[in-house]
């Protein structure tokens, strides 16, 4: 039996935005009419995708991967508090997210949204 390809979506957001619904419904279509050649797995890089996660209609597979929930409390309103969340984002998942990439390798990396650090790792 072949191993299902993995298709990961990087996706980090500070505010609720369209691009969350659009993540999940590209991730709910790949499993959907795959027919089982992709598994889609969502990248919750600090805590943005928990409600999600819990959520029994999504049926999704997400990976929590930083541990940092409490850095991110404070709010993001305005142009200079968000850059400082997005630039805390880079620097704080940068070797986890390298770490992900190189054990998991996944066949399609889809990056939304601070998208920064994918480019940069790549």
């Amino acid at each position: 039996m072949n191993k299902k390809k993995l298709v990961c979506y990087w996706s980090p957001f500070i505010s609720n935005v369209a691009t969350v619904k659009a993540v999940i419904n590209s991730a709910m279509s790949i499993k959907l009419y795959s027919k089982n050649k992709y598994d889609a797995l969502i990248l919750d890089v600090f805590g943005e995708w928990e409600s999600y996660s819990k959520c029994k209609d999504y049926n999704l597979n997400f990976y929590s991967l930083n541990n940092i929930k409490k850095l991110f409390n404070f709010s993001s309103e305005g142009y200079l508090r968000s850059r400082i969340k997005y630039l805390m984002i880079f620097i704080l998942s940068f070797n986890s997210l390298k770490k992900f990439m190189l054990k998991e390798k996944p066949e399609f990396f889809i990056v939304q949204l601070v998208t920064s650090l994918p480019l940069f790792l790549n």
